[in-house]
């Protein structure tokens, strides 16, 4: 370190000791103590160790809240004996602000003295942190009032294990999940038509994640099934309740999640509660029935569908039941269901104007071979499928100019 850098380091180790500024120790460029005992000057004596370096770092709250700082400032920017705003925090009289673009700092005055989430300001490091706020303050608040107050009870590493209780007299632990308890119990999903939950007044939101949902009255217990004692419990054939038993409309909650059927319109459905994921394969032709006027669609592949709800001519309406819709589901040919006489063409759906026949030259695992206007192109069967229609009627001698079918095959 030479005399101008060493002139520099004490007129800093100066500033550090007036101010109170916090700082590191570095020795050749490393991370050498976070927190000196020493004062810095002990460390730059002229006679002492060689190649140590003392820096400013950001001064921040103890409580670990976040500092306005949009231009990632460094603490050298800043200066000894300032620090950097909260965020949300107003800067005072003494503040100073720096515009984006620029690199020294300012006053407030006149127009500058509004307040910006753009800019950065810096207030002198003797100035108290504002005091936090209370996390707290609207659980509190309504505690006194006279509502109740529930913290998440967590006995064990289960799902069944793992609650909402009543809490009368919370201590407000930051490790604990507190909540208002709720005003009214959960309103479960209407059913699906003719049935009725069995015990509704028993649940709450909790008690149905996605996936789960409740018991029908009528409904027999079976394994896998749980109901509540305590925590969720499973249901098996040592259990009080017995599977195979059909429930009855008892104040005891069951939930399962298997899949809920029922008829409507002569079809078999599987009803739906908005909210829960896509129950189809995604590609599969499916029918969906709605709760404003029990209609079902033309079949669309079910990965098209808003799975929470359809929009329909001016509102939107739930869905609440799905089945397959009665087309089969094809796959695209292979090579063994190409023949010489084969011919293929754009699909009239995708060109009516257009159509162009193809006679293959031959057929491997990945496609087709054909000739077309003078050149020589492989085509995929997944093409084949999606843009073509084939011809087999030369197969038995005689041409059918209306035999186009589509490049599929049953699965």
């Amino acid at each position: 370190m030479d005399k101008t850098q060493q002139d520099a380091q004490l007129r800093l180790a100066a500033d550090i000791i007036e101010t109170g500024h916090p700082w590191h120790l570095y020795r050749s460029g490393l991370l050498y103590d976070t927190t000196p005992v020493f004062t810095p000057i002990s460390y730059l004596d002229r006679n002492g160790p060689r190649g140590y370096e003392i820096r400013l770092v950001l001064a921040t709250p103890p409580d670990g809240r976040s500092l306005h700082n949009p231009d990632n400032l460094t603490a050298e920017q800043v200066g000894a004996g300032w620090r950097l705003t909260l965020k949300g925090e107003k800067p005072h009289e003494k503040a100073e602000m720096r515009f984006s673009n620029g690199n020294k700092w300012c006053g407030l005055t006149g127009r500058f003295s509004r307040y910006s989430n753009r800019c950065t300001y810096r207030v002198p490091l003797s100035t108290p942190w504002p005091e936090a706020p209370d996390p707290y303050a609207e659980l509190k608040k309504a505690l006194a009032e006279g509502k109740a107050i529930e913290v998440y009870h967590m006995e064990g590493l289960h799902e069944s294990q793992q609650f909402w209780k009543d809490c009368p007299n919370p201590d407000w632990m930051p490790h604990r999940d507190y909540r208002i308890k709720p005003d009214s119990l959960f309103q479960a999903p209407p059913p699906p038509p003719n049935m009725r939950w069995h015990s509704q007044e028993s649940w709450n939101e909790y008690d149905t994640p996605s996936g789960y949902r409740l018991l029908v009255e009528g409904e027999t217990i079976q394994h896998g099934d749980e109901f509540y004692e305590k925590g969720w419990r499973k249901a098996s054939e040592d259990l009080i309740f017995g599977v195979g038993k059909t429930i009855k409309p008892i104040a005891t909650a069951f939930r399962t999640t298997r899949p809920l059927t029922f008829t409507h319109e002569g079809k078999t459905w599987t009803w739906h509660r908005p909210g829960d994921p896509m129950p189809c394969d995604g590609e599969s032709m499916v029918h969906i029935i709605t709760r404003d006027n029990d209609f079902s669609e033309e079949p669309s592949k079910s990965k098209d569908y808003e799975w929470d709800q359809i929009e329909g001519s001016c509102r939107f309406a739930e869905i609440i039941g799905w089945r397959y819709s009665d087309e089969k589901k094809t796959v695209p040919l292979g090579p063994e269901d190409i023949h010489p006489f084969t011919r293929f063409r754009v699909a009239t759906t995708f060109k009516p104007n257009h159509t162009l026949w193809i006679a293959p030259l031959c057929a491997n695992q990945n496609g087709i071979v054909i000739a077309s206007l003078h050149q020589v192109v492989e085509v995929s069967y997944e093409t084949l499928q999606k843009d073509y229609e084939r011809n087999e009627s030369l197969v038995t001698g005689k041409w059918n100019p209306d035999a186009w079918e589509p490049c599929s095959k049953p699965a």
